[in-house]
């Protein structure tokens, strides 16, 4: 809520900041947790802890930069019509681990369950602490310039943004692949476990969290055109996707297949929504090469 009200004021070097703090807290609280107490009780006040920081942050810098106002039923009523998709698009995204943890656990136990679920969070953190801040910060910038009818500056914007994507992808792949020894020690040590292929089950976590913070910037030129219904219809069809994947493969490969299903999730909602946004941006009169 606070961001969503720092961003509607375009005030986004604040979202920035507190996404980027939060991101550092979600990360470092619980590596500091696993040092000082090896325990549950630790990593969730640690995560407590860091919201509630975040969040004390925010509320401070939203009340130094709004001003009350009011609003018409015409401007509640499209508010709804655009946030209402949106809360729905949100609830099936904070969904997913929770179908992944279903499937794995009836399919291949509990204790996997939580082997999957330990590494999943921890390499969502990481990723996180890197894409997130960017893709909350530019959302206010974007939405100011396309209100404002500057439609080429915000391709531009959003073509810049997908290529500092795609040339970070390439940059984490080589750092990974020159680094993956470590790196996989490193898990291990942290999570007191051990991985069945880990280097190919590390990567294609990784790769579907990047994934999944690239299309909060991919899927930008549906919410611009207010087009949220269209996000929850390909949310969905990623999850199906997903679905079938996890059913088809995951008894045969084990979690291996779980973090591909992931992948496969992420890949179908982006391809879907990039494809739609080119569309979107032609119908605008501007032709993205």
């Amino acid at each position: 809520i606070i961001h969503a009200g720092l961003q509607a004021e375009f005030q986004s070097k604040d979202v920035l900041r507190i996404s980027f703090l939060l991101s550092i807290l979600c990360l470092g609280l619980p590596i500091i947790s696993f040092y000082l107490n090896q325990g549950v009780i630790g990593f969730i006040f640690t995560y407590g802890l860091a919201y509630i920081a975040a969040a004390l942050t925010g509320f401070h810098r939203y009340n130094k930069t709004t001003d009350s106002f009011v609003s018409s039923s015409q401007e509640i009523t499209a508010w709804f019509q655009y946030g209402f998709p949106l809360s729905i698009w949100l609830t099936f995204q904070a969904s997913i681990p929770f179908l992944e943890r279903l499937f794995i656990q009836n399919l291949l136990g509990p204790q996997q369950v939580g082997q999957y679920t330990a590494l999943t969070e921890l390499i969502t953190r990481a990723f996180s602490l890197i894409i997130f801040p960017l893709t909350l910060s530019i959302q206010p910038v974007m939405m100011k310039y396309w209100n404002q009818n500057k439609k080429d500056l915000v391709i531009q914007i959003w073509k810049k943004c997908i290529l500092l994507l795609s040339v970070s992808m390439l940059v984490f792949l080589c750092i990974y692949l020159s680094a993956y020894n470590m790196i996989i020690n490193l898990i291990n040590a942290m999570l007191n476990t051990t991985f069945h292929q880990p280097i190919i089950l590390v990567g294609l976590m990784a790769l579907s969290g990047f994934l999944w913070q690239a299309n909060l910037i991919l899927h930008k030129p549906l919410e611009l055109s207010k087009e949220t219904g269209k996000m929850v219809i390909t949310i969905l069809i990623a999850l199906a996707v997903m679905s079938l994947a996890y059913v088809i493969t995951v008894p045969i490969y084990g979690l291996v297949a779980a973090a591909g299903a992931a992948c496969l999730g992420a890949m179908t909602y982006g391809l879907i929504t990039y494809l739609y946004g080119n569309i979107i941006f032609r119908k605008s009169h501007t032709l993205i090469q």
